[in-house]
C-alpha cells in the first residue's frame, strides 16, 4: 500500500490542477483515478486531496453544486484529522463558488 500512496500523492500533487492547460475531463478523470487509488490504499490524507482537485476541476467546469460536493467531502476529511490549513484552503474555494453564483450572504456564512 505504500506504493499506492506514493502514486496517488503523485497524482494529486499542491499543484494546480493540471496546471490549468488540460481540459477540464482530463483533469476530472486524473482525480477521480486518484481517488481510486487513495481509497484502495486506505489514505485519508489521498482521499481529502482527491476531492479538494475534483471540486477544483468541477468548479472550472462551473459545475458549482458537484464543485461544493466535493469541497464538503474534503473539508469533513480535514476536521477529523485537525488539519486547519486544509480546512481554511477549503473554506476559501467553497466562498469563491458562493461569490461565483453572487451569494454573498452565504459566502460570508
Amino acid at each position: 500500500t505504500t506504493i499506492l500512496k506514493k502514486f496517488a500523492k503523485q497524482l494529486g500533487s499542491r499543484e494546480a490542477p493540471l496546471r490549468l492547460t488540460a481540459s477540464c475531463q482530463e483533469a476530472l478523470d486524473k482525480y477521480e483515478k486518484q481517488l481510486k487509488i487513495a481509497t484502495k490504499s486506505g489514505d485519508r490524507a489521498g482521499i481529502g486531496w482527491a476531492y479538494l482537485n475534483l471540486g477544483i476541476a468541477y468548479y472550472f467546469q462551473s459545475d458549482f453544486p458537484k464543485a461544493v460536493e466535493c469541497y464538503k467531502k474534503s473539508l469533513k476529511i480535514a476536521r477529523e484529522a485537525g488539519d486547519r490549513d486544509s480546512e481554511n484552503d477549503l473554506y476559501f474555494h467553497l466562498g469563491k463558488v458562493c461569490k461565483s453564483q453572487s451569494d454573498f450572504p452565504k459566502a460570508i456564512e
